[in-house]
Formats: structure tokens, sequence, C-alpha cells
């Protein structure tokens, strides 16, 4: 199955210049206090979303924990100050402090939640706004859970009336259905018995604004295959009770981003790292990562605002 959203560049801690590429072992799920990272003579303040190179170490200082998530072999680890620990390619141990220090979890047989391998939350980041349309925008997402999505756009100038066709991919484009609405109309819910699992369809949606015609770009929308949508619904759920159970760490919700992330969930990851960003107001990287996700989607305006609140927090 094709992927949309696989980032594949350097995963590497921020403000640590290291001289060979070096893909991280584990990714800094949350954090409290002071925390920093150190690879040979660097050492850097650690930050949520941040990549852990194996061979490097993690200084907790005292008041302060981490959480860390590896992607080879999926362990989960806290390390609690004051403590430094060593991080290899699948684990950490601690070098100076006590073992009671650090608390492993082991992903249970059977489970769905996983941090998705080449997600690059740190690379997301410096979202310039594109201009995805002249005056009508489809936000619509690549890939999507079910056959019954939703789709949205958004116009600058006002629309009479609204035109939503879905469309096969492949040799022979088939109009499977189109649509009229109204021009205040903003949202479209595909009915079920139309889609596909495992399916690419094309959207095109245009709308009559006084005597012109606007088209939006055309997008493309992927129905995951049911094997993989039923996967990633587990994850939810999963990480859902492991939050409730444990409401102070916020990892298994960034575990879920990492996931939508990598098979271009972006409505599923906007509304997750909403929640995030309400639950760590002070991580620029959330809000970088919003602007990512928020851009890929369409939604400019959004991308705007966000762009102001972290010019505002510096």
């Amino acid at each position: 199955m094709s992927r949309l959203l696989v980032f594949l560049l350097l995963l590497t801690v921020p403000g640590m210049v290291m001289a060979q590429a070096v893909r991280p072992a584990a990714l800094i799920t949350d954090l409290t206090g002071a925390v920093e990272i150190s690879q040979g003579k660097q050492t850097v303040k650690a930050g949520l979303m941040a990549g852990v190179p194996a061979g490097s170490k993690v200084v907790v200082r005292k008041g302060g924990w981490v959480s860390l998530a590896f992607t080879r072999g999926g362990v989960r680890a806290r390390l609690s100050g004051p403590c430094t620990a060593t991080v290899s390619a699948t684990d950490v141990t601690v070098a100076r402090g006590q073992e009671k220090q650090l608390e492993r979890v082991k992903p249970r047989t059977g489970g769905a939640l996983a941090l998705a391998g080449g997600v690059n939350f740190q690379h997301m980041g410096g979202t310039r706004v594109r201009n995805l349309g002249q005056g009508l925008v489809v936000e619509a997402d690549p890939f999507v859970l079910d056959t019954t999505p939703r789709i949205e756009w958004s116009s600058a100038e006002p629309l009479n009336s609204v035109d939503v066709s879905i469309m096969t991919r492949g040799d022979n484009y088939d109009e499977l259905l189109r649509v009229s609405l109204p021009g205040n109309v903003t949202e479209y819910a595909v009915p079920a018995g139309k889609l596909e699992f495992g399916q690419s369809y094309d959207v095109l949606v245009s709308g009559v604004a006084g005597q012109r015609t606007l088209r939006a770009r055309t997008r493309t929308v992927e129905v995951l295959d049911r094997a993989t949508s039923a996967q990633i619904r587990k994850a939810a759920a999963e990480a859902e009770k492991l939050f409730e159970a444990k409401p102070s760490d916020i990892t298994p919700l960034v575990l879920l981003l990492s996931m939508y992330a990598d098979l271009g969930l972006n409505s599923h990851a906007i509304a997750l790292g909403e929640r995030i960003h309400a639950l760590r107001p002070q991580e620029t990287a959330v809000l970088n990562t919003l602007m990512r996700f928020y851009e890929l989607r369409g939604d400019l305006k959004r991308v705007r605002e966000l762009q102001d609140q972290l010019k505002n927090s510096r």
C-alpha cells in the first residue's frame, strides 16, 4: 500500500551536529523538567518529539523525567531524575543513578500501538504557506479509514452553488457520484455503498461565484484496506486506554500521532495534534507539527493562526 507521509529526512536532535547522518533509536514522547541529550562533546536541551541516536546519553536533572519510545522492538521507557542513561539501538540502561529510576515497558503481545518508523516530526517544522488553489480549495485527506469520508472545502469568495464529483482512478475515469449543493455548504459526507476499501478516487469540487466558475485542484483520496483500518482503530483504542490509566504521560498519544502521520490520516492527526497542543501548549514541536498537517490538508487560515502563536511563544 502506498503511503503519502513517510518522512525520510534525517532525524537528529535539534541543535546537534553529527559527523554522519544517523537515524534515531528512540523518540522523546514526553518530558518534564530539565532533560539533556549528550553525544560526544555535544549536549543539547531535550525537546518533545526529538530523536535520540543510539550511543547518546540522556541526562535527567532532579525533579525531571522523560519518556522514550524505541522504533526497533517497541520498548517504551521512563527515566526519573536525577540520573544518566545510555541509549542503545533498542533499549536504554542506567549509567548513573538507581535502577528503580528506570521504568521499562515492553509492548504486549497483540498490541497495535507502536512508534511508526520513518516519521520525522523534527523536520515537519518551518511550514511555508503554499497557494493550493485559486479561490476554492478542497480540504481532503490523502488517506481515509472508512468508505464514508467527509470532504470539506473553503472559498475566498461567496459561492452561489457547489458541485462535488467523485471518480474512480485508472484507465477509465468513471464518475461514481455528482451532487449539487447550495453555495453556503462547505462539506459533504460520502454516502455508504459508493466507495470500497483499498481503492483510490479523485475528488473534484467546483463552485459558481457570480458569473464565474471556480475549480479547485483535484485531490486524490485512497481508502485504506480493511486490515490496516482495523489495526489503526485498535491502536487508537489502546492509546486511549493507556492515557486514561496515566494521564500525566502523553506517550500513547504521540505514538498514535506517529501512526496517523505515517499513513497520511491528516484529519485524525490534526484532531490528536490539537489535543496534544492543549496538554503541552509550551511545546513548539507540537505547533510545528500541527502547521504541517494543516498545510497538507489545505487549511491555510489555521496555518497562519498557528504561525502567530509560534511567534508569540518565543
